[in-house]
């Protein structure tokens, strides 16, 4: 287990955390990636990290941890960073059939955060079957209403 500090965008965030808190999910990824499912290693540029936020992921796949080490952890060619971007940028969650997470709705929680819980997860949805020139407005929006259901 190895902790990685990466920069990422929140829409990039917001996607991976739709299927699960962000640790878990790019275990998951690396363990897809690993497994011959989508490539590893050259993959392309993320985009600049201006904008971007820090974030803090523990790694727990072993032969992961194992390419870090003779690769170096700062290796460009298999960039934790470049993973993800990879993956959301391809939309890998929706050809792999990976569906949101439910989350346990209190009785107590207001009207406003079930429907907004609501339109989220059909806006996953939507994007998921949208044609390509729509999905990065869409991803704008699911942007936009993250940013309503954490504040």
């Amino acid at each position: 287990m190895q902790s990685f500090i990466i920069y990422l965008h929140k829409g990039i965030v917001d996607i991976l955390t739709c299927f699960g808190d962000l640790n878990t999910v790019t275990n998951k990824i690396l363990d897809m990636a690993l497994a011959g499912h989508f490539p590893l290693e050259h993959l392309p540029t993320a985009p600049d990290r201006s904008d971007a936020r820090q974030y803090t992921i523990t790694v727990t796949n072993d032969e992961y941890l194992e390419l870090c080490k003779i690769k170096g952890n700062n290796s460009k060619n298999i960039s934790l960073r470049r993973i993800l971007y990879y993956f959301v940028d391809h939309e890998l969650y929706d050809a792999f059939n990976w569906a949101p997470k439910t989350t346990y709705v209190r009785q107590s929680d207001t009207d406003f955060t079930n429907r907004l819980a609501k339109l989220i997860g059909d806006l996953v949805k939507l994007t998921k079957i949208a044609p390509s020139k729509h999905k990065s407005t869409l991803r704008g929006i699911l942007t936009l209403l993250g940013g309503l259901a954490d504040g």
